[in-house]
């Protein structure tokens, strides 16, 4: 029992290790896509059309609906922080 203890604190830390580097990549991952955004937002505009591509937005909103019931809030807030 005693080594039990011992582990899960050990255990904790690795799995607090793995979601920390996740994170990081998730940070890089949302820059690039807020970087990608403006790109394309820019190009539309350059095109004469509006910046807001409101069925591109919907279908990255039913995309992240695969995360579960927050998956769309999440996209939202995604899109968002894009404009």
């Amino acid at each position: 029992m005693a080594s039990e203890t011992v582990a899960e604190p050990e255990l904790v830390t690795s799995l607090q290790g793995r979601l920390d580097r996740i994170d990081l990549q998730l940070i890089r991952l949302i820059r690039e896509r807020l970087e990608l955004a403006q790109q394309v937002q820019q190009a539309r505009v350059a095109c004469g059309r509006s910046g807001f591509a409101h069925d591109h937005e919907l279908a990255t909103a039913r995309r992240f609906s695969q995360l579960g019931p927050h998956g769309s809030e999440l996209a939202v807030i995604l899109l968002r922080h894009s404009r």
